[in-house]
């Protein structure tokens, strides 16, 4: 599954663009097989000071999980960043 009914790539419907510093957050082991297309020229970050991110992509079973990593991880977001969230 990489794209819906309108043919539109999940990356391009999620914002993802070339040269995009991304973070993902307890991601399924899969996450990547969702996507027909990733641009190749992004960088992944690790919780670090050295990058701001773009884009975060936050997995969650709960409402705890969530709260605690958007406390977390909103700080690690660029000024004009964007944060989604998987349920």
């Amino acid at each position: 599954m990489s794209s819906d009914y309108s043919g539109t790539p999940h990356s391009r419907k999620l914002g993802i663009k070339e040269h995009m510093v991304y973070m993902l957050s307890n991601e399924p082991y899969n996450s990547f097989d969702l996507f027909d297309f990733w641009p190749e020229s992004t960088l992944e970050s690790a919780i670090s000071k050295n990058y701001s991110c773009d884009f975060i992509h936050i997995f969650c079973k709960n409402l705890e999980i969530l709260k605690t990593s958007v406390l977390v991880h909103k700080p690690l977001l660029k000024k004009n960043g964007m944060m989604w969230v998987s349920w």
